[in-house]
């Protein structure tokens, strides 16, 4: 519904804040992460949102960059993980701790946050250990960077299903490197290739 709201903060509290657009404010959710990134208020400042609509109720998610969302929807796409729970994970965890959770698998870190025990975390980072492994390029590499790549990496996986290649882990078929330099018509060019090698 709405990509980003960029306006005046008149409210900034530790669960939401407040941004005024021309006259309106408009209350916006945010992790702690996000939080203190915000500019003071009365000063201007940009958040890319995602929008819950119920049949009472409209809810705006603000984040600061747009790796913060992917990871945001990516949680609430799983089974029993609201937005307040998602916006949680997000607060207490930036995104290279939640790939170290994922990839050693010590789960009790996350099921420190309010609300998730250690059977949900296990769920949580199971479902997630593969996206957040698409997002991972390098320590250096900036949030758009790895939004990029994890872009390319969900189209290349996509383009693969349609051809009938389903569950393929797109980053152990082709180098970040790779996948960074070609295009989308290159690299399934190349993820085909890569599979029938790995058949014979």
């Amino acid at each position: 519904m709405y990509e980003y709201f960029e306006g005046v903060i008149t409210i900034k509290n530790l669960n939401y804040v407040v941004i005024d657009i021309n006259g309106v404010g408009y209350k916006i959710y945010t992790s702690i992460k996000t939080y203190d990134k915000l500019n003071s208020i009365g000063k201007k400042d940009k958040l890319f949102i995602h929008t819950i609509v119920k049949e009472d109720d409209i809810s705006f998610f603000g984040f600061k960059d747009e790796l913060e969302r992917s990871i945001f929807l990516e949680c609430i796409a799983i089974n029993g993980i609201g937005a307040k729970k998602a916006i949680a994970i997000l607060s207490n965890f930036e995104f290279e701790e939640l790939a170290a959770i994922a990839s050693s698998k010590n789960f009790k870190e996350l099921a420190k946050v309010p609300g998730i025990g250690m059977k949900k975390a296990e769920k949580i980072m199971v479902d997630l250990s593969d996206k957040l492994e698409g997002l991972r390029i390098s320590k250096t590499a900036t949030s758009q960077e790895m939004l990029e790549m994890y872009n390319k990496k969900e189209n290349l996986k996509l383009a693969l299903e349609s051809l009938g290649y389903e569950k393929v882990n797109v980053s152990n078929l082709i180098e970040d490197s790779m996948i960074k330099e070609l295009n989308m018509q290159e690299l399934i060019k190349l993820a085909l290739l890569n599979i029938n090698k790995k058949k014979k």
